[in-house]
């Protein structure tokens, strides 16, 4: 598995558990 399938993957459980879209600080 290469890293971007990685990410892709994690991003997306993390939005699943969190919500989307996340709060953004600046």
């Amino acid at each position: 598995m290469d890293t971007r399938s990685k990410i892709l993957r994690f991003l997306r459980e993390f939005i699943a558990e969190n919500g989307f879209p996340p709060t953004v600080r600046e």
